[in-house]
């Protein structure tokens, strides 16, 4: 009948000492409302994961027209904090799972999601994890291999292999 929007910790701690009765307010809270308040609630008690608090944030901008402003003013955070956290749910899927699983840090999980090519993410992804890289190192990495691949020539297709009467080169 009654929908627990903040205290969920303290209901639970009274239910286990055998309280029947806990002490609260009944209020009638718009959706908005009750999910402001249990995000505020759950952001002040512990940090959470970033891809759970981007997920928290990306329905606030969808389902209830809150801009990134209006969202980090309700949590008393920098607009920049609601927008990383919003930037990690459009990571690459593999990206994201090594920071689902804490493999990887906030800020060395959006410096892989620069890296242009798959095959070059997968393996600084794999160099990061292995060895715990900082977030500047992995900038690097992913600059370095950017540029490298932009400035490479494209191999020569399989196809078109070298044979001893004549030689065969890409056209470009």
């Amino acid at each position: 009948r009654y929908r627990l929007a903040a205290g969920f910790r303290r209901w639970r701690a009274c239910a286990e000492a055998g309280n029947m009765e806990v002490p609260c307010v009944v209020r009638t809270l718009s959706d908005l409302e009750q999910k402001t308040t249990m995000v505020v609630e759950n952001l002040h008690r512990e940090d959470p994961p970033p891809l759970d608090a981007g997920k928290v944030y990306a329905s606030l901008l969808e389902e209830h027209g809150l801009t990134l402003e209006e969202i980090a003013q309700l949590i008393t955070k920098s607009p920049a904090y609601v927008a990383t956290r919003l930037r990690a749910l459009r990571l690459p899927d593999d990206v994201r799972e090594a920071l689902r699983l804490n493999r990887v840090n906030l800020t060395v999980a959006l410096e892989l999601g620069k890296c242009l090519f798959d095959a070059d993410r997968d393996f600084l992804l794999h160099h990061a994890v292995s060895g715990g890289a900082s977030a500047d190192l992995v900038r690097r990495w992913v600059v370095e291999q950017n540029l490298r691949r932009q400035t490479q020539p494209e191999a020569a297709p399989a196809s078109a292999k070298r044979s001893p009467s004549c030689q065969c080169f890409p056209i470009s």
